[in-house]
Parts: structure tokens; sequence; C-alpha cells
């Protein structure tokens, strides 16, 4: 996949993360080129799935070269310690989290809690939903009525760190049901901006919307 420029979401997060850093220490901001250099990166971690320079470089049509994102990296002064909390501050912030333990990991293991998860190879689809317009019962063209996100298949290994199989029971569908989620997130938070509402719908929100109306659910 290819990109010309940074997803609005990101870009509003790093505005409002140069925020929060000036607030946190006044004498720190970004300047515009580091806080552009900081959302193409994140944009790049995002279709890569990955921190590769070159990578960047390939998926961005040569918008920055390798040497360049380097170069950012190790002598533009960007306040990474100070970044690294302003950040966690704005998303507790933004989740509205007040109270609990936070914990860093810097394994490769996936923590869910109590259990450790690894992904093994999974599908999905991510396609456009197209409608055909009829002429006198007869299809003469069609048009987009929106973005379809299915992951088919997604399988973990999970276990629990003390060994307990009921426990692994019941956070395996607990990722599930985080998987369903993203269904509706991803699209939402790539398509719709203040300008552009939308709303996507998942198997997880519509039991969501259907449990706030009164509705039985089997």
């Amino acid at each position: 996949m290819i990109w010309s420029k940074p997803l609005q979401f990101i870009n509003t997060f790093i505005d409002e993360l140069d925020q929060q850093l000036q607030s946190c220490t006044s004498e720190q901001q970004l300047s515009k080129t580091q806080k552009y250099w900081l959302s193409f990166c994140i944009m790049g971690i995002l279709l890569a799935n990955k921190v590769c320079w070159a990578e960047f470089e390939r998926i961005s049509l040569g918008g920055y070269t390798l040497s360049a994102l380097s170069w950012m990296f190790e002598q533009s002064k960007i306040p990474w310690e100070s970044l690294l909390s302003c950040s966690m501050k704005l998303i507790l912030r933004r989740y509205g989290i007040s109270e609990g333990l936070l914990i860093g990991d810097d394994s490769d293991r996936a923590c869910v809690g109590p259990a450790l998860s690894y992904r093994l190879p999974s599908f999905g689809t991510f396609s456009t939903s197209l409608d055909p317009v009829y002429s006198f019962g007869i299809p003469r063209q069609v048009k987009m009525s929106g973005i379809m996100v299915d992951m088919d298949a997604v399988v973990n290994s999970l276990w629990a760190k003390n060994n307990d199989a009921t426990l692994t029971k019941t956070i395996g569908p607990q990722i599930g049901m985080m998987t369903s989620a993203l269904e509706h997130r991803v699209p939402e938070l790539f398509f719709t901006n203040e300008q552009n509402p939308g709303e996507a719908v998942s198997a997880v929100k519509a039991l969501a919307i259907a449990s706030a109306q009164g509705q039985r659910i089997y």
C-alpha cells in the first residue's frame, strides 16, 4: 500500500500530543518538521506493521528517503522521554482512565492480563460494498455504498500464566469481541472525521446497541 499524506486522525493526535508536551514542559514543543515526521512514521507503522525506514521509503514512493528518516530519528533532538510520558497521559485522558496499573512491556509477546497470546496466521478482507443501479430491471452500473471489513479467521495461541484452562476459555471470547470491535472502529478511523461524519457497524456494536435499547439477546 502507498500513501500521499498521513490520515487526519494521526495529524490530530500529533497536534494534541504537541499541546500536551507544551503543557507538561513549557520549554519544549515540536517543530513543524518534527510533527510531520512523527505523523509520517505513525502512518508507516500502521501500514507496514513494523518500524523499518526502507519499508517507509518504499510505500511512500520516495516521499522520504531512508537517510532522511534515519537522520531525523538520530539528530533532530525530538524529546523522546517527554513524548513517551505525554503520549501516555494523552491516551489515558482520551479514554477517561483515571486509575489502575500501567505496565510497559517491550517483549514481542501479546499480553492479555493474566494470559499470553501469540497471533497465528490469520486472514480477512477489507473491501468496498457495491450496489447495482437498474434501468427497466437491467443493471447498468454500480455505485459504492460503503466499506466492509470482515476478519474471517483470527487465530491465537493463548494460555494462562498459571496454566488455568478455565481462565484461557474466559479470555478467548474477549479477544474475539475486541477483534469484532475493530471491524467497525478501523473504518471509522480511516474514513470519518468532523467534516465527513459516518458510522460503521460490527456484530459487537450491533449487540451493544440492542442491549442499550433493552432488547433481549439470545
